[in-house]
């Protein structure tokens, strides 16, 4: 769903805006990789303690909540390699 959305349904708008600007007018599609890396990293004590049904429960309502700074900087510190 965070893919096909592009976010929009699970970020305060905010960053989904950001998440955006990093699509189109930057890395494209690894713009989306590096979001969803970076929400999967800033709950991984969280996800880690889970079963399957809380993973969804955090990955569906907590990240709404995410810090945008934070989650921004991440976004910016992870690399993606490719084949090119």
């Amino acid at each position: 769903e965070w893919f096909t959305t592009m976010f929009v349904y699970n970020l305060p708008i905010e960053l989904v805006a950001l998440v955006w600007d990093f699509f189109f007018f930057g890395e494209g599609q690894k713009a989306l990789f590096k979001t969803a890396l970076s929400l999967i990293f800033l709950y991984k004590d969280e996800l880690m303690e889970q079963n399957f049904e809380g993973i969804l429960g955090i990955l569906k309502k907590k990240i709404s909540k995410s810090p945008p700074n934070k989650l921004v900087n991440l976004i910016h510190s992870h690399v993606v390699l490719s084949e090119e």
